[in-house]
């Protein structure tokens, strides 16, 4: 709007308003007390729309001034109301007396005075609401009581006096309060003041000119009456004006500031996140991006904004990113995702890739949060890693394939050794060492035979042992069945070797001792698992073990090899006499430290 428009739109107004004042001047003088309600209740609508206002908007504000006018401007509306119905010639209540309405009159203005003393005072502070509405109910009905109930309200008028001094004192008074308000005010806000602050002040000094206007009261068709009642009138228009320029004006402006701060909070952590953000359509097209996932894939947002986010990856990670937004799509979340992308520079760079539904759209189709972490190097360290366990693994398998040689190379130049001697007993000390140096050998050679060179199939590894054992003592003269029932365990190195020596300590001892003149017998072995212990158990029909023997306290160097060995794997070897002969070997599932 240009200076002229503002110019005319001014000129309009004032004209609209000398043409009120003086519709309102002749009306006066026609018919008083029609100007009189029409004024009365046009300052009770202003109160009362001033009380509604607050009170519907009253969660909005920071500090409690519109509380401070708006409940006490309600009861201040209530009393004018009793004013006007009160008025000589209205007839609505018995009292025939002019007196009646000055007392609720200046009653009102006392009120009004003491509210706006208190706001001045309370100026941009918090102050209770249910404490504002507890003392103007309390003041209004105390009011109501000592002029309607009990008559002990100073008189205001007196038929064919007029005013009496207490009426014309407490204008002066209300207008001293209203001065002390109106300093307050003027110091409240300095250099600069509000819209608020503004109107008030306009309003006291308006509300003051009235009331001294009234003590010149002496004919209601006087212009001091006339005045004193339009200047009323205004004063309630800029009260209003005040309380639009605070309660609505000024919130929203605060709403607004609100938004323009949050929308910059929230831009600053978009944009300073050290993890790539961006915003996708449904289609996975890029909408927003931060500052940290142009670094990292060197596209600004000119380069990046509007494109599908599967082109800036590689296809194996494109085909597999549909999934994940789908994932997304569905569930509201998909976390973990690792993608490839292709940077400016045409560099490979590895993220992950968290994607969640926002919960705000600018249009109807959904948005999605993109959460992007590098993990190139995390991938590197990765790779190298793998790479050093994998070189790990075939050193590994190299030592045990080179111990398994070596050991059968002992076990060779041993049978060799053997073929020098005629003793029977010297050559079943040679098989004895042969039998215990396979069993270690044949662990080096599962373990570079399995995939896992950390632990050992133990089932396969005694069905091996078991069959190279029996060929070792194998003889025409009889026939030895063995059976062979092992649950599907792994065991790690540390055990497996011991377990293996007593497992060929033990069977080497069945064959040699426990069937004498027999041609046939049977040997089981078992292995199982009961709450936390493995449960070895070798069993033969035998002859049996003699009454001297005692297991922990052996005599033999086979049988003293068998507790030491049980004893650093922390197991218990138990041994049953039953017509058979069955060792039962005990030991933890959990290999412990202390055990190795």
């Amino acid at each position: 709007m240009n200076s002229v428009q503002i110019g005319a739109t001014r000129s309009l107004f004032s004209a609209v308003i000398i043409i009120a004042v003086a519709g309102l001047y002749a009306l006066s003088r026609f018919n008083y007390l029609l100007f009189h309600g029409i004024a009365e209740l046009f300052s009770v609508v202003i109160a009362c729309t001033i009380f509604i206002f607050f009170w519907n908007t009253r969660e909005y504000h920071d500090t409690d001034m519109l509380a401070l006018l708006g409940i006490p401007y309600l009861f201040v509306s209530l009393i004018d109301m009793f004013h006007t119905l009160a008025y000589k010639g209205m007839g609505v209540f018995s009292i025939n007396s002019a007196n009646l309405a000055t007392q609720l009159w200046i009653s009102a203005r006392y009120y009004e005075g003491a509210a706006l003393l208190l706001l001045s005072l309370f100026y941009k502070r918090k102050v209770k609401t249910s404490v504002i509405m507890i003392i103007g109910v309390s003041v209004f009905i105390l009011i109501v009581l000592t002029i309607f109930v009990w008559p002990v309200f100073p008189v205001c008028y007196i038929e064919g006096s007029g005013l009496t001094m207490f009426k014309k004192v407490s204008e002066y008074i209300i207008t001293g309060l209203l001065s002390v308000a109106l300093v307050l005010f003027f110091l409240a806000e300095k250099p600069r003041k509000s819209e608020f602050n503004s109107f008030i002040i306009i309003s006291i000094t308006l509300t003051m000119a009235s009331e001294i206007l009234f003590t010149f009261y002496v004919s209601v068709y006087g212009i001091s009456n006339f005045i004193g009642h339009i200047l009323k009138i205004i004063s309630f228009y800029f009260i209003y004006k005040a309380v639009i320029s605070s309660g609505l004006k000024n919130p929203v402006n605060m709403l607004f500031a609100n938004l323009k701060t949050s929308e910059r909070r929230f831009k600053d952590i978009f944009d300073s996140a050290p993890l790539g953000y961006q915003t996708i359509d449904q289609a996975g097209n890029i909408l927003h991006i931060n500052e940290a996932w142009s670094t990292l894939t060197g596209f600004g947002g000119t380069d990046a904004i509007h494109k599908p986010f599967k082109s800036f990856m590689t296809g194996e990670s494109a085909l597999r990113f549909d999934s994940v937004l789908e994932t997304a799509e569905t569930t509201g979340v998909s976390t973990g995702a690792e993608l490839t992308l292709r940077t400016k520079e045409s560099r490979e760079v590895h993220i992950t890739a968290d994607i969640r539904k926002s919960g705000y759209s600018a249009t109807a189709s959904p948005e999605y949060l993109c959460i992007l972490k590098d993990i190139t190097d995390k991938k590197k360290y990765e790779d190298r890693i793998n790479l050093s366990l994998k070189e790990k693994d075939i050193l590994i398998r190299e030592v045990h394939h080179r111990v398994k040689n070596n050991l059968s190379l002992i076990n060779a130049m041993l049978g060799m050794k053997s073929r020098d001697t005629e003793l029977p007993a010297v050559q079943q000390v040679f098989l004895d060492c042969q039998g215990r140096i396979q069993s270690i050998a044949l662990v080096h050679e599962q373990m570079y035979s399995t995939n896992n060179v950390a632990e050992l199939p133990f089932a396969n590894y005694i069905s091996d042992l078991v069959r190279g054992i029996s060929t070792m003592h194998y003889s025409t003269d009889r026939s030895i069945d063995i059976s062979i029932s092992i649950e599907p365990v792994t065991l790690d190195l540390n055990r497996a070797i011991p377990l293996g020596l007593i497992i060929t300590e033990l069977i080497t001892n069945a064959y040699k001792y426990a069937f004498p003149h027999r041609e046939n017998g049977r040997i089981e072995i078992r292995m199982y698992q009961k709450l936390g212990d493995y449960f070895l158990q070798i069993q033969d029909n035998g002859a049996g073990l003699p009454e001297s023997i005692n297991i922990h306290n052996p005599q033999s160097f086979g049988l003293t090899m068998v507790k030491l060995l049980a004893e650093q794997i922390g197991g218990n070897l138990a041994l049953t006499r039953n017509n058979e002969t069955l060792y039962t070997l005990t030991f933890p599932v959990k290999n412990d430290e202390q055990y190795k």
